[in-house]
């Protein structure tokens, strides 16, 4: 409850800065857009979300999907608005990967190998308002944007420990469990409550044309993000699997309890550089995401007048292509690893509405 009556406090004073400029409706705007990027190198994303982690497998550490839409009105330059995301961010080691694909695939296992076990995960789902201020100084633009976020899904933590795989049907070493949730996935305890966090984050936009050629585009999103969670779900605990297990049998001992908790998620970085030449724009860039790097080219050139401008992009470590479509009112731009939607590996999708 606490926590509903300071999202009610946050509303009514994001609703009252932007009604403290004064209106003319010719200036008023409409602006919505959706943003989407997913990637799992190990396996397919759809695999990876239907849990069966069947196609082919590659070694990998990471996999991410991080998700926004939002909706807002503006005057001027305010934009005052709600948003709502969904993020899931997960590394862990290749040894992991490996075991995982193995086992849901009801594939042996190596006999006699030692394996680094480590799985490190934040994922969430939360919602808020935000308020937007957007301005200019010379040949630079920014913008800087306050969200307010709630959520009453968590899951953070860490699993890490060595197993042997003395035969495909024993196993046996130590595996440590520390991780936050309100529903537990692992050892399956009760949770009857709900779970209640809020934050905030900070999101930095800027656009620099350094030359009457060169353009360069930096947005930092998700500065200081975390949620802070009111006595949230937790489980520490140790798993140990010795030579005198039999069927294999294991021995369990941990503290399961409820505790404040802070889940804090890294920020996101984009950045692109575009120059003009006399058959087009050539953009270079990175896209910055869970501790990983996405770098890019393509070539961007105007179609219909100044409708809108065409773009192609190629990013070579993920193999994706993204194709793009930007004018003064509408834009999308899709991006994937490969022709069957079911089998990539990398999905980018971004739209917007501005009226």
């Amino acid at each position: 409850m606490q926590n509903k009556i300071k999202y009610s406090y946050v509303s009514i004073i994001l609703l009252s800065l932007s009604n403290t400029v004064s209106a003319d409706n010719n200036d008023w705007r409409f602006e919505t857009s959706f943003s989407s990027y997913s990637n799992s190198e190990v396996v397919s994303i759809k695999s990876i979300a239907d849990d069966t982690w069947e196609g082919d497998y590659k070694d990998a550490d990471s996999l991410f999907t991080t998700n926004r839409a939002d909706m807002g009105v503006g005057y001027g330059n305010w934009l005052v608005g709600g948003a709502m995301r969904y993020d899931y961010f997960g590394h862990f080691s290749k040894d992991t990967g490996r075991f995982f694909y193995l086992d849901k695939n009801d594939l042996s296992q190596p006999d006699n190998t030692d394996l680094d076990l480590l799985l490190d995960v934040e994922h969430t789902f939360a919602s808020g308002p935000f308020i937007q201020y957007n301005n200019s100084y010379k040949s630079l633009n920014y913008s800087v944007r306050l969200n307010y976020w709630q959520s009453d899904q968590v899951l953070s933590g860490r699993v890490s420990g060595q197993i042997n795989t003395a035969t495909d049907e024993n196993y046996q070493g130590q595996l440590d469990f520390d991780y936050y949730y309100e529903e537990d996935t692992i050892f399956d305890r009760e949770t009857p409550d709900t779970m209640y966090g809020d934050g905030y984050s900070l999101d930095i936009g800027l656009n620099w044309q350094a030359t009457p050629d060169l353009n360069i585009t930096l947005d930092i999103k998700d500065i200081g993000y975390a949620l802070d969670w009111d006595r949230v779900y937790h489980t520490q605990a140790t798993l140990v699997r010795g030579e005198d297990k039999q069927n294999n049998q294991a021995s369990l001992s941990g503290i399961e309890n409820d505790l404040d908790y802070k889940q804090r998620f890294n920020e996101q970085v984009y950045l692109q550089v575009d120059y003009q030449t006399s058959y087009g724009t050539v953009l270079a860039g990175n896209d910055y995401i869970n501790s990983t790097h996405h770098w890019f080219t393509g070539f961007k050139m105007p179609i219909w007048g100044d409708f809108a401008n065409a773009s192609i992009s190629i990013y070579p470590e993920t193999r994706a292509v993204k194709f793009g479509l930007d004018g003064k009112m509408v834009g999308v731009s899709l991006g994937i690893n490969k022709a069957k939607f079911t089998d990539a590996n990398t999905v980018i999708l971004n739209m917007y509405f501005k009226y």
